[in-house]
């Protein structure tokens, strides 16, 4: 193609008068297209590749570089199978190449290649194979025997052989200080029977047991009194655990026994657990009664415990079987109840069986605390009704509601009426009656009702005339625009729902209608009456109510300094009871409330620091 082109070109720069020359007097044109110095007609055989040419050196690498015909002549390496892969091939079996050929190596020198293990350099073993390939067999490499006549699998060091592996009768050991017997070898135990059976020399060592003097049999020895020996003598044991060998009852698998003895040889006498021990139980409080809940068994009586466990409270030394009962919600004698009828402080409670909140004086009962349907107050005179009771509303049903000993008196559902007695029409005299009689009169104001012709002058100059309808014509206070109220108590304040317009029915009504309760002249709105729970007369300062009583036990006094005990109050003097024998030291007081729970009302105690005194 390159010529081609070439001539090609030099035709094309011919001009018109050179086309009439004769070609043949034209000289052809050598081309070398891959610069080398050789074209084709010089022996280039490739010339498209200026490392190709008669003067290139052949290189192994497929091509003829030097153009003579022959591909990599003189340049290839040979190379060797290595079939077992050890790294040394098969001078037997090799191929030409320019590259190491996948399964063959550069090394021919292999002396069997189908044995990884046997190579020019490979390590010589017991194997009966020429390993390192030096054609000597197992050189160097075999084992020293030894000759085992009694298949101990130890020989005699005076008698050996060498080889790869050992035969039946060898052994790989020596040592064997009689291989006559298979029992005695360095491998063998030392046993105790007069024999050196470990081949070291020395006989029975450390296999002799220790036994020791067992005087009274009971199968424990006395560690004092040793021997050494292969054979258990009569009246030894192999033990030296006998802390009393003239006692059989003593040795360490003997029960220890509270009799102050060390009976199971462990250093204690009486220790817990022994036979023969006493319960005791835990005394906190110090009161000589024990905590059934804190028992321990023991042989001799620990400090701070007692033999009984009677105490039903061991932190509280006021509470024991020989305590006392007290009204203090505590179960002080330890009988099992608390509070129990004949505890000191009881008070007296009456029934209510009415639930009216008052209480039957002829029905009683004495307790710390009040009982189911009882109260504290006997007001009630009648316990089968609950609208029948002291200060209950009196009203007509012919019984006596308000337990003042009057039947329908004060009714506040009674009726008001006057008669009319000189017939005028209008009523004189007022009256309150349940049953009015069949002529009473409603319509009042009559000041003189013997007279039915009356004087109209406004004698008093209150206003008020007509028939002198202002009640009384010489008292001006007595008018239609007046409320008068019956004042029963005569404590100066009258009842609001008792009351009459223009004048007073008694001589005793009052203007003041603010009484709270007109049959009690102790409750009216000046007095405050104050709350007595306990019963004690004396009342708290902190809970009252003005005018009326809120309950029937409600005093006037309001010293009390604790309404929920009667034995608290300004008349009572506490005395301390420090040691709890129920008598107090008559120089540590207070009055009205206890100091402290153990202070009591007995102020005879001579000695309060012990209670037996």
């Amino acid at each position: 193609m390159r010529i081609f082109l070439l001539t090609s070109v030099l035709m094309a720069c011919r001009n018109e008068d050179d086309k009439t020359e004769d070609v043949e007097d034209v000289e052809p044109v050598v081309v070398d297209a891959d610069g080398d110095g050789f074209s084709e007609e010089d022996g280039d055989c490739d010339d498209r590749d200026a490392q190709i040419s008669p003067n290139a050196v052949e290189i192994c690498d497929g091509f003829d570089n030097n153009c003579d015909g022959e591909i990599d002549e003189g340049v290839t390496q040979t190379f060797f199978a290595d079939v077992d892969e050890d790294g040394f091939g098969d001078p037997e079996e090799t191929v030409e190449a320019c590259d190491l050929v996948e399964g063959y190596v550069v090394g021919g020198n292999d002396c069997d290649d189908d044995n990884s293990t046997v190579f020019p350099s490979a390590e010589e073993l017991c194997d009966g194979l020429d390993n390192d390939c030096d054609e000597t067999i197992d050189e160097d490499v075999g084992s020293l025997f030894y000759i085992d006549s009694d298949g101990d699998g130890v020989g005699d060091s005076e008698q050996t052989v060498t080889q790869c592996d050992p035969d039946l009768g060898l052994a790989s050991v020596g040592g064997d200080c009689d291989d006559t017997d298979p029992m005695r070898s360095p491998n063998a135990f030392e046993i105790c029977d007069g024999i050196d059976n470990d081949c070291d020399e020395t006989i029975d060592e450390g296999v002799m047991t220790t036994f020791y003097m067992d005087a009274d049999e009971d199968g424990f020895g006395d560690s004092t009194q040793p021997i050494e020996s292969c054979v258990q003598e009569q009246n030894y044991a192999t033990n030296a655990d006998d802390c009393d060998d003239i006692n059989p009852l003593i040795n360490p698998l003997a029960d220890e026994v509270c009799d102050d003895e060390d009976n199971d040889c462990d250093g204690f006498n009486n220790e817990a657990g022994a036979l023969g021990e006493t319960i005791w139980y835990e005394d906190t409080d110090g009161d000589g009664y024990g905590n059934v809940a804190s028992p321990l068994p023991a042989c001799d009586q620990p400090s701070g415990f007692v033999v009984n466990y009677d105490d039903c409270d061991d932190g509280n030394i006021q509470t024991s079987p020989n305590a006392f009962e007290v009204c203090d919600g505590i179960d002080n004698n330890c009988d099992g109840q608390t509070d129990e009828l004949g505890a000191t402080g009881e008070q007296t409670f009456y029934a209510d069986l009415d639930a009216d909140g008052f209480g039957d004086p002829n029905n009683t009962q004495q307790a710390c605390t009040q009982p189911s349907y009882f109260t504290t107050n006997s007001d009630d005179c009648n316990d089968a009704n609950a609208t029948i009771y002291l200060g209950a509303t009196e009203v007509c049903d012919n019984l006596d509601n308000d337990c003042d000993g009057a039947v329908d008196t004060g009714a506040v559902d009674a009726v008001s009426y006057f008669l009319d007695e000189d017939g005028d029409g209008y009523g004189g005299v007022a009256y309150t009656d349940c049953t009015p009689p069949t002529d009473a009169m409603y319509v009042g104001g009559d000041c003189n009702d013997s007279d039915p012709v009356q004087n109209l002058d406004d004698a008093d100059g209150d206003g008020f005339t007509s028939c002198d309808n202002d009640c009384d014509d010489f008292d001006a206070t007595e008018n239609p625009t007046v409320m008068w109220y019956v004042d029963s108590d005569g404590d100066g304040f009258g009842d609001p729902t008792n009351c009459n317009l223009c004048e007073p029915v008694n001589s005793s009504d009052v203007l003041d209608g603010t009484d709270c309760n007109d049959s009690d002249a102790t409750e009216n709105p000046t007095v405050t009456w104050y709350a007595d729970a306990d019963g004690d007369t004396y009342g708290d300062a902190a809970s009252f109510t003005t005018c009326a009583r809120a309950n029937s036990s409600d005093v006037l006094d309001s010293t009390d300094c604790d309404d929920s005990d009667s034995t608290e109050n300004p008349t009572v003097m506490w005395y301390a009871d420090a040691d709890g024998d129920g008598f107090g030291d008559a120089v540590s007081s207070m009055a009205c409330t206890r100091a402290s729970s153990t202070d009591v009302l007995d102020d005879t105690d001579c000695d309060d620091a012990d209670a037996a005194e």
